[in-house]
């Protein structure tokens, strides 16, 4: 099963479409099923997919699976391979000072502060990194892996980018106790001016697909 998800940010860019059409045409040559999920309702992108003739088996929202992404987020709070941060938080990426993951029940509970869930880290290459945010919603890294777990994908064509995404949602996997491989093919993006164009600008200004 191979599966495309679209930039949950603005219109379908030139590289959204190419890697949709790689994992489309590839599953077709397969015979397996190709899905997308979508993180938000955006008819616009179902639509470009239908106009350039990519027909998927399956459509999923990610906001469906939201119930089972707590699930695993406590899971793995329950089994110690992810801990409760208090620390300051500006975006996904802001580091913990180290302090948090040694914190005992009881100072957890008693602290009034806003928290990230956050994965302890594994090795050298990776460094403990949220799961959850403030809000209680799933970073798209961690709704990834839980929902490539559950939907049983097995294969992913995806830019060369997303390289340290893709050891994040091994690692989360293994830590839930998956144990089934997915194969990642990472692919360079094209080095145009025209790769993060949106395809719906290019057709209004007269392309045809």
């Amino acid at each position: 099963m191979y599966r495309f998800s679209p930039s949950p940010m603005g219109d379908m860019s030139i590289n959204d479409l190419r890697f949709a059409l790689m994992n489309y045409l590839r599953a077709t040559q397969a015979g397996e099923q190709f899905i997308v999920r979508m993180g938000g309702e955006d008819q616009d992108i179902l639509d470009m997919l239908a106009l350039f003739g990519i027909d998927y088996s399956q459509l999923y929202y990610q906001s469906n699976n939201f119930k089972y992404h707590l699930q695993f987020a406590s899971t793995l709070l329950d089994t110690k391979k992810a801990f409760i941060c208090f620390c300051p938080q500006k975006d996904e990426v802001s580091p913990c000072d180290g302090t948090c993951e040694h914190l005992s029940s009881q100072e957890v509970i008693n602290n009034p502060r806003p928290f990230v869930i956050r994965m302890k880290k594994p090795n050298h290459e990776i460094d403990s990194f949220v799961i959850m945010s403030t809000n209680k919603y799933p970073t798209s890294t961690f709704a990834n892996a839980c929902d490539d777990m559950l939907q049983g994908v097995t294969t992913l064509i995806q830019e060369d980018k997303h390289l340290n995404d893709t050891l994040k949602e091994e690692w989360i996997r293994k830590s839930l106790g998956y144990d089934q491989a997915i194969k990642y093919v990472h692919i360079p993006a094209i080095q145009s001016q025209m790769d993060e164009n949106s395809v719906k600008g290019l057709l209004d200004q007269g392309f045809m697909p």
